[in-house]
């Protein structure tokens, strides 16, 4: 996870790491469009129980979307564990597929539009 291809974050509250959420950067194949592509998989997010519902593990998704953005990914899957879709659902992601997705811009748009 020390590479490129990782970025992670975490919250702390009273000298103890509280939060985690990890990205993984997949690169996709080239095509004519878009010769560098990739798309963020998110995985091990975790908010300790006593720090749950008050806005820490959203407000971690909110840096990750910004860096997202900022680093031109596609998009964002996930894949929820059962019970956390509400949460992900608030974040914006929805998805007809088993793993939920968050857009980030429309294809072929420039990386500043979604």
């Amino acid at each position: 996870m020390n590479g490129p291809d990782w970025a992670f974050w975490v919250a702390e509250a009273e000298g103890e790491v509280v939060s985690t959420l990890f990205v993984h950067r997949i690169r996709k194949i080239p095509r004519p469009q878009r010769l560098h592509d990739s798309y963020g998989y998110i995985t091990n997010v975790y908010t300790k129980p006593a720090y749950r519902n008050r806005g820490i593990g959203g407000g971690l998704m909110d840096h990750v979307f910004s860096w997202a953005k900022a680093e031109d990914l596609e998009h964002l899957i996930v894949w929820p564990r059962p019970g956390s879709e509400r949460f992900y659902a608030r974040a914006g992601f929805t998805s007809e597929h088993p793993f939920l997705e968050k857009p980030l811009r429309r294809e072929g748009a420039p990386p500043d539009e979604l």
